[in-house]
């Protein structure tokens, strides 16, 4: 079966100049509208399609969401892929046997190839005995997988629906109903998280290698916030300016503040103008290859401990870093109310292990890498739509932590 779309051609380049990646997708629709480049950074205008954050001492913050899409060239181990691949950890034949037959599939000898390995038993099903599958029992073996995945495994084709509506998440992408349809049939609830694990399959009922990569775009895109602080006359500009000047070796903010309000026209600024200098450059961009040391990525932990470092620091490439010396001697646990800079760790105490970790920045807003690897941008982001993608069990817990106030980066 083919799947037909209309020609789309993303507006950004493969590359961006300065070896950073800032490819922000404005889907054109009237939800996503954003205001010309020039009045970005310093807003000229009021902008309907802006939401209001509450307010706090932090100010008065303004935000719209939209979508970011890795480069094009990011894509191609995934559009190669010819094979789909069922594995189940830990499993016997028997049990594997048995599961297809409460699903009621067809015979799993038939167009499958099975392969016995140590921890557990890899399928790879025929493009004939996928598509004889219903939605539910094509589900049911995916959710069967995820439940006993093991982080990282190669062997693992599934991804999550970050905001939990796959529908969402193809906004401006120009896909045709009948795929996002197949795709939403296809998606699963579990652990309170939405899954969509037959991607090498839609791959092959797609014939048109653009409307593909669109696909693939709709499964890893991320969102993010675009926030902007307004200025007004009367405001208390220096209690303002305290919030946003937190943390060490930190510029005061208040002539930048006092700046806007002098300048005609202008009565808003980006908040990008506010983050320390590692957040400021990475922000709504892409991990490269060159971000890599010793085989190992760029993740959140990374991104939380490098916020208030005047440069990138490799020393925080590691997900066991909140357990050593150096962090414990550098970071307190501290109690709401919560400052901008405060490092949230989310915990598994059950597990014992880091989940996720994260920066708050005001309000309801963070600024977070959502995995490890060159699909995860660095991004601001509502905390509950963060948690959509990380809260498997309502037992997670959350510590937070700030720099001492002895300690002074360098």
């Amino acid at each position: 079966m083919e799947l037909f779309g209309t020609a789309y051609r993303s507006s950004w380049p493969d590359e961006a100049p300065f070896g950073l990646v800032p490819l922000i997708t404005f889907p054109p629709s009237p939800l996503f509208r954003v205001p010309s480049f020039g009045t970005w950074l310093l807003g000229m205008q009021t902008d309907s399609h802006f939401q209001s954050s509450s307010l706090g001492p932090w100010g008065e913050l303004e935000y719209f969401p939209t979508f970011l899409d890795a480069p094009d060239s990011y894509f191609s181990q995934l559009l190669s892929k010819t094979k789909t691949h069922w594995f189940f950890s830990g499993k016997k034949e028997e049990e594997v046997l048995a599961l297809f037959e409460r699903l009621g599939t067809p015979d799993p000898h038939s167009g499958v190839k099975w392969i016995k390995t140590n921890d557990g038993i890899l399928l790879e099903p025929e493009f004939d005995f996928l598509e004889s599958l219903t939605a539910e029992q094509a589900n049911g073996i995916s959710a069967e997988i995820v439940t006993k995945a093991k982080r990282g495994d190669p062997r693992l084709d599934y991804f999550t629906i970050e905001c939990g509506d796959y529908r969402i998440m193809t906004e401006g992408l120009d896909l045709p109903e009948e795929l996002i349809s197949w795709v939403e049939s296809r998606c699963f609830r579990l652990h309170q998280k939405t899954f969509f694990a037959s991607s090498v399959h839609a791959l092959k009922r797609i014939s048109n290698e653009d409307l593909q990569l669109r696909f693939l775009k709709s499964l890893l895109r991320c969102r993010s916030l675009i926030v902007r602080l307004r200025i007004r006359r009367g405001q208390d500009l220096e209690a303002i300016s305290r919030w946003w000047s937190a943390g060490p070796n930190r510029c005061r903010s208040l002539p930048l503040l006092e700046a806007a309000l002098e300048t005609r026209g202008v009565d808003t600024i980006d908040l990008l103008h506010l983050l320390p200098p590692v957040p400021r450059r990475l922000l709504n961009t892409y991990a490269l290859e060159r971000d890599r040391y010793q085989d190992m990525s760029p993740d959140c932990y990374w991104s939380s401990m490098n916020f208030f470092e005047p440069v990138m620091s490799h020393r925080f490439l590691d997900e066991e870093f909140p357990r050593t010396y150096y962090f414990l001697d550098r970071f307190e646990v501290v109690e709401p109310p919560y400052e901008f800079g405060d490092v949230i760790m989310l915990l598994d105490r059950e597990q014992d292990r880091f989940v996720h970790s994260y920066v708050y920045i005001a309000e309801d807003i963070i600024y977070t890498k959502n995995g490890t690897g060159k699909f995860f941008p660095y991004v601001l982001m509502k905390m509950s739509d963060m948690l959509t993608r990380y809260m498997e069990t309502e037992s997670y817990e959350t510590e937070v932590y700030r720099l001492c106030a002895q300690v002074s980066v360098s």
